[in-house]
C-alpha cells in the first residue's frame, strides 16, 4: 500500500512573558529576541511562518 505525507494547516496562538517598561518596549523586544518555539508531542517541530504579535493588541491604546 502507497504511504501519502498530507500536509496539513492548525492556526495557532500563545503569549510570551517580556519584561519592559512599556508594551511598545515589549513588542519591539519580541522582534528583537526572535521567534518562539512550538514542538508537536512527538517531539517535531512544526514548519510554521514567522510569528507576530496580535494586530489588535498592538493598537488598542488601553492595553498597557
Amino acid at each position: 500500500m502507497a504511504t501519502y505525507e498530507v500536509p496539513i494547516i492548525c492556526t495557532i496562538s500563545t503569549t510570551k512573558r517580556i519584561e519592559a517598561e512599556s508594551k511598545e518596549e515589549a513588542i519591539q523586544k519580541f522582534y528583537d529576541e526572535g521567534e518562539t518555539d512550538v514542538m508537536f508531542l512527538d517531539h517535531r517541530y512544526p514548519d510554521m511562518g514567522d510569528w507576530e504579535v496580535d494586530e489588535e493588541y498592538e493598537n488598542d491604546e488601553e492595553i498597557k
